[in-house]
């Protein structure tokens, strides 16, 4: 027999760690020459701008990427994708505004299983309407109202009392 198959029979320590470091290194390899994300598993987020007749401005953003601002037609969508990180801390979050909704929003749009007890595993398919964000079909967030942007603009001009409520109206 070879001289390496016969010291893997026999079982000697040294040739066991040489055998760990060599799966090591090819399992290293593989990973990091697939050209795939590590944790092997691609993310797929649709966003469907179901705001009768206004145009969604979506800004999606994670630590590592800025995929900038895009405006979403009625009725139509966006996409992207991207690999999730081998530890689940893969983040991305959007921003939203329309002409109805000037203030604007954000949501998690995506959240690693690290932290996640949102119903969104592969595909993760967001629905914008007037009432507010929905993912595969459950509610998550509504739209933040007026109202309440009115209301804490005046609790802010409570405690700071030369700030501007209205561009002609100082408190």
């Amino acid at each position: 027999m070879v001289p390496v198959a016969m010291a893997i029979l026999q079982g000697s320590n040294t040739t066991r760690v040489i055998m760990q470091i060599m799966a090591a290194c090819v399992f290293v390899v593989l990973l990091l020459g697939m050209g795939k994300p590590v944790s092997g598993r691609e993310i797929y987020v649709t966003i469907l701008n179901d705001l009768p007749g206004e145009v969604l401005q979506t800004h999606c953003h994670s630590a590592d990427n800025d995929l900038q601002i895009h405006e979403v037609p009625y009725l139509s969508d966006y996409q992207f994708n991207f690999g999730e990180n081998i530890f689940g801390t893969t983040l991305f979050t959007c921003d939203f505004t329309s002409p109805k909704h000037p203030t604007g929003a954000s949501i998690i749009a995506f959240q690693g299983f690290h932290y996640s007890t949102m119903p969104c595993v592969r595909y993760c398919n967001w629905s914008v309407n007037p009432l507010g964000f929905y993912l595969n079909g459950q509610f998550v967030k509504a739209w933040p109202s007026a109202t309440n942007m009115e209301n804490v603009s005046k609790l802010f001009c409570i405690l700071f009392p030369f700030c501007v409520i209205d561009a002609n109206l100082y408190v």
